[in-house]
């Protein structure tokens, strides 16, 4: 049996976001491991305990790109769709992030455009952040699947959700469809990411969650 079987997600061939209950391939059995692990912790007490935990913000202390690169040694174990460091899919993202291509009417066509790094970088929230709200928006909720591709929980949904749900589908097809994309060279990209960091997010952020992955049973 597979999981969101009315909804497809597809893009270039590939088939995105399977959940197979039977499945035994390693990578169905881990997110199916993960997912029954974090749906059993969802109780009242076990959210308390770990806001009480992590909402401190006094974990570890680093700039964004430093935190970044920790992920070289991080794989998602709930993502069915890449068997890789988050290091690499943290860059495609970011690089498919902008929106549109190029239109070939543009003097020169596609082409021109070759090495241009125009890309925006999602940053994290607790540091008094410039980004806009749709950004913060998007980047609270791009996860939560049963409400924006399935419909699921409208009766708490208000009208800034309903203005603000465009974000979160902008940012979506742009995580979820970029895990084709060839590997980007990080070490040439770091440069320009520094840049939007500097703007939006500058400086030491103090974050919640380094090593232990008991808080990520309370985010979906």
């Amino acid at each position: 049996m597979k999981i969101e079987k009315n909804v497809s997600y597809e893009a270039d061939g590939k088939t995105y976001r399977i959940y197979d209950v039977t499945a035994e391939d390693p990578i169905q059995t881990r997110v199916r491991n993960h997912y029954f692990t974090q749906h059993q912790s969802q109780t009242v007490g076990f959210v308390q305990e770990m806001h009480k935990k992590w909402l401190k913000f006094d974990h570890a202390k680093m700039p964004i790109l430093g935190c970044l690169d920790m992920l070289a040694t991080f794989l998602d174990e709930s993502d069915p769709d890449v068997d890789e460091a988050n290091l690499i899919h943290a860059y495609q993202t970011a690089e498919k992030i902008l929106g549109c291509a190029p239109a070939e009417s543009i003097v020169y066509g596609k082409a021109s455009f070759q090495g241009n790094p125009d890309i925006d970088h999602i940053v994290l929230v607790n540091h008094g952040t410039t980004l806009p709200d749709e950004a913060l928006y998007a980047i609270r909720f791009h996860s939560f699947y049963p409400y924006h591709s399935h419909n699921d929980y409208l009766q708490f949904q208000n009208e800034r959700d309903i203005e603000m749900k465009s974000a979160i589908m902008m940012l979506n097809e742009c995580d979820l469809y970029s895990k084709n994309d060839e590997t980007p060279d990080i070490d040439a990209l770091k440069p320009y990411y520094q840049s939007l960091i500097d703007k939006y997010v500058p400086g030491n952020v103090n974050w919640r969650v380094m090593r232990d992955r008991s808080w990520l049973a309370t985010q979906h």
